[in-house]
């Protein structure tokens, strides 16, 4: 907000985001007049907006989208000098302070113009006043349906990416919503008109992530060489730390010297890595302990696609086993390079659950090519 105010433009990406190249060319160019760009997500919240990758663009002190920023922040301070919450699950509290609940219920509120109260995780609204969000539920509902109400643009994909129909088209949508009132007043119950702000939530060739625009089963490209999209987010997997670093590695896409977690100096010699790659996480938890894994079942040779039920039950017997053995299982790798049977089309995937590795930067969608294997895991836990 105070960069804002002093006329910076902001560019703030999470730690999960990997950089393919510079999208400034992008932000300035063909969306230069977009003061917000952020990526559409199917999970985001209640405005389905992820704000992982944000870029603030000449937006004015007292418009739009700096009233969202004072918004966001009036939310922190009530929250932070209210009493704390009776009969709450302490799980559910993190939820006042997630940026991207505060983000969506700003950005909803001004969307709506009206400073909304909305249940937070524990099911109900820390902050009082929600009867009028009550009242007016369908109306939400309505302006939080990114596909139906926001205005639907397409942006061709430039020069230097990959571009590989249906899940990386040449031409992409993209969505984009106008903002003429900013808030007024230190409740945010007066709102003004401004001059107009939009917000843009980026095609897939210039925010990738599972959740976003394009096609649902589109990671599977995210290894080729040329990147198909400029920003990667790896919101794709499961939360926690340990999820979305390992897919980084395995892509290439995490750097050694940025992993800070507690513990790596206890990682033993022989585990430690220099350069560009670094090994899993939390390695400690098997070091010494035995692996129970498919021999036919690994990533040099991988097993051809089953049927999900099948692969369901496999993923369970393996697991009960090593339980039983006192072992840690070693999930089955499956060739998922052919595409073209289908396997990796709409309805053929149960769920997001799985990783893409890459052993090469090669025209992997090509069946000759052994360049792309995966690992499906059997739940969305870590």
């Amino acid at each position: 907000r105070r960069l804002l105010e002093a006329r910076v433009n902001v560019l703030a990406l999470d730690s999960d985001v990997a950089v393919f190249s510079s999208p400034y060319p992008h932000l300035h160019g063909a969306f230069r007049r977009f003061a917000l760009v952020a990526a559409f997500d199917t999970k985001g919240g209640f405005a389905n907006v992820n704000v992982g990758i944000v870029y603030f663009n000449n937006a004015t002190a007292g418009g739009p989208v700096h009233s969202i920023m004072l918004e966001m922040e009036r939310r922190v301070e009530a929250a932070l000098a209210m009493p704390p919450p009776q009969k709450v699950p302490y799980g559910s509290l993190p939820g006042l302070f997630w940026d991207q609940n505060l983000f969506n219920k700003a950005l909803l509120s001004a969307m709506a113009n009206h400073a909304l109260s909305l249940p937070d995780p524990a099911g109900r609204s820390f902050l009082g006043g929600g009867e009028w969000s009550r009242t007016h539920a369908a109306e939400l509902r309505r302006l939080g349906d990114v596909l139906k109400t926001w205005r639907r643009g397409e942006a061709a994909a430039p020069p230097g990416l990959s571009v590989r129909p249906p899940w990386f088209p040449h031409r992409a949508e993209y969505r984009h919503w106008s903002l003429r009132r900013a808030a007024v007043g230190a409740d945010a119950s007066l709102w003004r008109p401004v001059p107009e702000e939009r917000i843009l939530l980026a095609p897939p060739w210039l925010v990738s992530a599972d959740n976003a625009f394009g096609h649902r089963y589109k990671h599977w490209l995210y290894g080729a060489s040329p990147p198909p999209c400029v920003l990667l987010h790896f919101v794709c997997v499961a939360p926690g730390q340990r999820s979305r670093i390992l897919p980084m590695q395995l892509f290439g896409a995490w750097s050694a010297g940025a992993d800070v977690l507690p513990g790596r100096q206890d990682l033993p010699g022989r585990l430690r890595t220099t350069g560009r790659r670094s090994p899993p996480p939390n390695t400690t938890a098997v070091v010494g302990r035995r692996l129970l894994a498919l021999a036919d079942a690994t990533y040099e040779s991988p097993l051809a696609p089953r049927p999900w039920p099948q692969l369901n039950a496999l993923h369970a017997a393996l697991g009960g086993l090593a339980e039983l053995a006192g072992r840690v299982a070693v999930l089955p790798a499956l060739d998922c390079g052919g595409v073209l049977d289908g396997f990796l089309e709409p309805g053929r995937l149960p769920s997001r659950c799985f990783w893409h590795v890459h052993a090469r930067r090669a025209p992997h969608w090509r069946r000759a090519a052994p360049g792309v294997r995966c690992v499906f895991r059997a739940t969305c836990g870590e």
